[in-house]
This record gives C-alpha cells, structure tokens and sequence, in this order.
C-alpha cells in the first residue's frame, strides 16, 4: 500500500448528499502482506479511519535450471535459448526482469503474470559485435517475494579458417583462353 503516513490530501468540499470518488492504489513490493491505516479529517466533524490491507499471497517462482549457457557462438549472429519459469505455489505471481546487459542481452517478455502451478518460458536472446567471454546475472524481481536470479553465458568467437590449394600460378593465358585451380576453403572452429 502506497506510504500515506506523512501525507495530507485536501479532497475539497462534499455538497450536501453528494459524494466524490477515491482511487486507493496498491503498489506491491517484495512484502507478501501490507497494512496501513488511513485516517480520514473532516473539518468541524469527527475523525473516521480506514483500513487498507493489501495481500499478494505467497508466489514461489523456480527455474528448470540456474543457467542459461550458450556455449561457443559466432559474432554479429543472434542465438536464442528459452527458459522456463514455474510458479510453485498457490497464489499468482507478478514478476519483472533486471536485465543488467541491454546492450548485448535481450529478454522477453519483460513483466508478466503466472498462474499458480504454469509456467512461462522466457526467450533469452544474444548478440555480440566482437570476440568476448560473457557471464552476467539475471534478477527477477516477484511481488510479495524474495527477487531470484540466474547466470547468463556465452563465449562469442570469429570463426576460424584454413585455405588449402597447390598452385595458385595460372601462368601463360592466351585472350580467348581459360583455366582454373582448386582452392579449398575448411572452417576448422566449433562454430
């Protein structure tokens, strides 16, 4: 529940049987349970209060596994991996994704909402624009719960590779001639 303890709203005047409207935001964090009491001032009157309780359950999100490795790719090339997200519990879960590495990690979807006991796969996508060994962590941030986190890495390699031919000579050529050599190209890398 938003903090309104230092707060003091002036709604103005109700006619006489009239009444206005109030929107009372929840805004959760990572505490399951919030409680907050507002009190209500009404000028030449007596105070009133209101209670305002707002609940998010218990979430329990659990990855499949806590990395996600890509293993050896090629640079300039984007790869995608999915991975799966479970809520293990009986409440729904609200959850959004930190993503510390924009520039070279892309998640999607970002925020989202799983029922108790679905799942929802995460597409985990990276591209690189030059040779590197990349590891970085991901948090996913829960609503009532503890954020949790996992590991992200890939190595991004040029491929490499071998020329192979005999004679590249093509010596003597008459105009009207052709003639042509063998040439071999082998990429020797795991990529």
């Amino acid at each position: 529940v938003e903090d309104l303890k230092d707060e003091t709203l002036n709604l103005g005047t109700i006619q006489p049987n009239g009444s206005i409207t109030l929107e009372v935001k929840y805004n959760p964090g990572t505490e399951s349970h919030s409680e907050l009491t507002a009190i209500l001032n009404i000028a030449g009157g007596s105070q009133r209060s209101l209670k305002l309780v707002g609940d998010m359950g218990k979430p329990k999100l659990v990855f499949e596994k806590k990395q996600v490795s890509f293993g050896i790719i090629p640079i300039e090339i984007p790869k995608n991996l999915y991975f799966k997200l479970k809520n293990a519990s009986n409440d729904p879960a609200v959850f959004s994704v930190i993503n510390p590495k924009e520039d070279v990690l892309s998640i999607s979807p970002m925020i989202g909402r799983i029922n108790p006991k679905e799942n929802q796969s995460l597409n985990i996508e990276v591209q690189f624009k030059s040779p590197t060994v990349f590891q970085t962590k991901v948090s996913i941030a829960i609503c009532g719960a503890s954020p949790i986190s996992f590991l992200v890495n890939a190595t991004a390699e040029l491929p490499k590779i071998e020329l192979s031919y005999s004679d590249l000579d093509f010596g003597q050529i008459y105009i009207g001639s052709s003639t042509s050599r063998q040439l071999s190209i082998k990429n020797i890398s795991n990529i």
